[in-house]
């Protein structure tokens, strides 16, 4: 974010950003990096106030998909359903935008609650037991306990699939020996059968539906130099100016490198 606060509450008549009827700038949004699991982007002609705001809506109003109710058909795992059924609604789920705007909230859905209602919900299913856990992996393992993990959490919507991992990127990088997010431990003899249902929500009900990790904004500061007092400084002058100030500060193309000549 950049810009002064006292120039976006109370700009002058003359000020360029002020469009015909305006008092105040219109806030600009410009974005600079996009990632598959992050942006950055530039926020100007505003107050901290808009940013803070706007912080606070990506990480509260906007519209996910979560798992918020769990129906377990066999657990004699050494976790509890209760912890199991949380523990699943931070599994996070990807899909795509246009699912988000299609499907309904529960509550405004005209389905009465439903189990196959395409529209306000979406089933996964999670089956798995200790041996067909263990069969892949080396017979020297057999008597330690296995990982259950998101990898087999089955959706029956296609559009809709948990993140095993934040990004491909980290998938590439730990893939091999991680298989995603560890929902559970299983020993010998133990098993999980269960259905979870995920729904549309947003972070003010629950945090599981919030789409962010984090949501951070820092002020960026505007430096502009005087060409008048440039031009006086020798070499060494410009030098130690460029050192003495944080990284990427200093715009180097605005100050000259050498004395210019008279």
């Amino acid at each position: 974010m950049d810009q002064d606060a006292s120039a976006w509450l109370s700009p002058s008549p003359g000020d360029p950003r002020l469009r015909p009827g305006q008092t105040r700038p219109v806030p600009q949004l410009e974005i600079t990096e996009v990632k598959e699991d992050s942006i950055r982007f530039t926020l100007s002609d505003c107050d901290v106030s808009i940013a803070n705001t706007l912080r606070r809506v990506m990480i509260a109003e906007v519209p996910t998909l979560a798992i918020d109710i769990v129906e377990f058909e066999d657990n004699n795992s050494g976790i509890m359903d209760e912890f199991l059924a949380h523990r699943l609604g931070l599994v996070p789920l990807r899909f795509d935008g246009d699912l988000a705007r299609e499907m309904a909230f529960p509550h405004e859905c005209d389905c009465d609650d439903e189990d196959e209602c395409d529209r306000c919900t979406v089933w996964l299913d999670l089956n798995v037991d200790y041996e067909s856990l263990q069969a892949p992996r080396d017979e020297d393992l057999r008597g330690t306990s296995v990982a259950v993990t998101s990898r087999q959490l089955i959706s029956r919507n296609e559009r809709v699939q948990p993140a095993h991992f934040a990004s491909a990127e980290e998938e590439d990088a730990f893939g091999q020996d991680d298989q995603g997010i560890t929902i559970a431990r299983l020993q010998v003899g133990q098993r999980l059968r269960l259905r979870a249902k995920a729904t549309k929500g947003i972070a003010k009900e629950h945090a599981k539906w919030s789409p962010v990790c984090t949501a951070t904004y820092k002020y960026e500061p505007i430096v502009e130099i005087n060409p008048d007092v440039a031009n006086a400084l020798d070499e060494d002058q410009i030098d130690d100016i460029i050192e003495s100030c944080p990284t990427e500060v200093t715009p180097d193309a605005n100050v000259p490198t050498q004395k210019p000549e008279p």
